[in-house]
């Protein structure tokens, strides 16, 4: 994998690209329990077979910092992804792997944003009214789901923030009760956090020190309900097998920790949060995460057209894998946000049903002729379906449990 020599990854510097959840190893694309994305960064500019291998590795999101890099390498990053994405021809693939793009941008500097852009990460967030002043601006445009890097400590100014945006970046410039509080308001409107970690690739050497050091960050992932960690390393001599290896030894270390984790205890504390009455949206959802609990499901399969169906069920603290299927490859790339959540795009073009009653089993059948390929779920499983009982009803009204397998395609490995 040629790529290019100088690796920056600074606490205010660097392009970026997030290193996923749920895929690490080559034989199996998704472990059965890994469940975090990873942002890291690299400013040097990767071509589509880079992309690929990266993908196969763990990583979901590019990231570019537009405050560091111009438009010049925003385009070789985006021509890269594309180009990425069209390998499947050559090499085809069970179901299309959506792969997001990202920029980090300052509140206080405006640019043009790409409509392929998946996520913004939003700097030198203050008060809501600068918030508010940024998404004016591009009032006229289609934007993506914004994250504030937010800095005040203002109680009732964070809470009045993470209510208009779509999730939070925290530091450790920050005390760690400051931390808690701000993880703690994201999670009663269900929206994702990320956390920042500095050095943690850098001074890897794959001794027993560092693995437990790999273990100590996983079990404050875990702990802490985060949904994703920014990496952030001095990456110039850092070889790429030494960065994949400690992705992976990441994401297996999480994966290790939600396995012996009380999970019992992340339900009883979400529903401490809960504020009765309840739209049905969420109520379904929170119901699909117990039934998935006490039937102990492999995995949850939800339909969503916007990605807020798999949002709600993701902030339910399932205890399993999500599958979200969708229609939408905007959708799809921007599902990687959620923890848990893994995005399947359905090619409704291919799709030859009468009604909708043919529809929804054909997409469950895709959802788990997939799960059965990439091992989240077995023969004689449990899957909780959570899905509109009619195209005309806007949200997932409908759950039900069903035992694998359901008719599933030819498995090809």
């Amino acid at each position: 994998m040629s790529l290019m020599p100088q690796y920056i990854i600074l606490k205010h510097e660097a392009s970026r690209f997030s290193l996923t959840k749920n895929k690490i190893n080559d034989s199996k694309e998704f472990p059965s329990e890994a469940s975090l994305d990873l942002l890291t960064t690299n400013d040097g500019c990767y071509d589509a077979h880079d992309i690929k291998i990266l993908t196969k590795s763990g990583v979901n999101i590019f990231n570019v910092d537009r405050i560091i890099y111009g438009e010049d390498v925003f385009q070789k990053h985006k021509a890269a992804i594309i180009a990425s994405e069209k390998l499947h021809e050559m090499y085809p693939e069970r179901h299309h792997r959506p792969i997001g793009l990202a920029v980090i941008m300052t509140i206080t500097e405006l640019i043009d944003i790409d409509n392929r852009v998946d996520l913004i990460i939003l700097k030198d967030v203050e008060s809501l009214e600068g918030l508010l002043e940024f998404k004016k601006h591009y009032r006229n445009k289609k934007t993506a789901p914004i994250v504030p890097w937010i800095k005040t400590k203002n109680t009732i100014e964070l809470n009045q923030i993470i209510k208009f945006s779509d999730g939070i970046v925290v530091d450790d410039s920050n005390t760690v009760e400051e931390n808690c509080c701000k993880i703690n308001l994201c999670k009663q409107y269900f929206k994702p956090v990320f956390y920042i970690i500095e050095g943690l690739i850098q001074g890897y050497r794959a001794s027993p020190a560092d693995e437990r050091k790999i273990f100590a960050v996983a079990n404050k992932i875990v702990k802490n309900d985060l949904d994703g960690v920014l990496l952030l390393d001095n990456y110039k001599e850092v070889r790429e097998d030494v960065q994949t290896g400690v992705v992976k030894s990441l994401v297996l270390a999480i994966d290790v920790v939600e396995k012996t984790s009380n999970k019992d205890k992340h339900s009883y504390k979400l529903t401490l949060q809960l504020k009765i009455p309840m739209l049905p949206p969420k109520s379904v959802a929170l119901a699909a995460c117990l039934a998935a609990k006490q039937s102990g499901a492999s995995a949850i399969i939800v339909f969503t057209s916007s990605g807020s169906s798999a949002r709600l069920v993701a902030s339910g603290a399932p205890p399993c894998h999500i599958l979200a299927i969708t229609t939408r490859k905007e959708t799809a790339r921007r599902l990687h946000l959620y923890r848990k959540v893994i995005p399947l795009f359905y090619n409704l073009s291919e799709s030859n049903s009468l009604n909708w009653h043919q529809e929804r089993w054909k997409r469950i059948q895709f959802c788990t002729t997939v799960a059965l390929q990439i091992g989240i779920c077995h023969y004689e499983a449990n899957i909780v379906i959570l899905a509109p009982s009619s195209e005309e009803v806007g949200y997932c009204n409908s759950l039900q449990i069903i035992s694998m397998p359901l008719k599933c395609e030819e498995l090809t490995f």
